[in-house]
């Protein structure tokens, strides 16, 4: 990634864009990283939890029954997720627009 440090390199803002432009670049890549990262945690939490749940004695396949725990499992997990998600955004907002009063 280049600066603009340095001989050769063109270090006017115009070849790079606004400081405003960059500064919503890197903002906007910074929030993809946080989710991928928030995702890949609930995605390993979920895993662990349902392995745990459903995996009583590990096998070389899984069972139709490890299959359909796992499946439930991992379902009820999300919408739990789900609702509690749904329910703090709503308390954030609340919180804000209480705060702005």
């Amino acid at each position: 990634m280049a600066f603009g440090f340095g001989k050769g390199t063109e270090s006017s803002s115009s070849a790079l864009g606004s400081s405003a432009d960059i500064r919503d670049r890197l903002k906007k890549q910074v929030q993809q990283e946080i989710q991928t990262s928030q995702a890949t945690a609930l995605i390993s939490k979920i895993s662990r939890s349902c392995y745990s749940s459903c995996i009583v004695d590990p096998q070389s396949s899984l069972s139709a029954a490890d299959q359909e725990c796992i499946q439930n499992c991992s379902s009820k997990f999300l919408q739990t997720f789900s609702v509690v998600s749904k329910e703090y955004v709503t308390r954030l907002q609340s919180e804000k627009r209480n705060l702005s009063q």
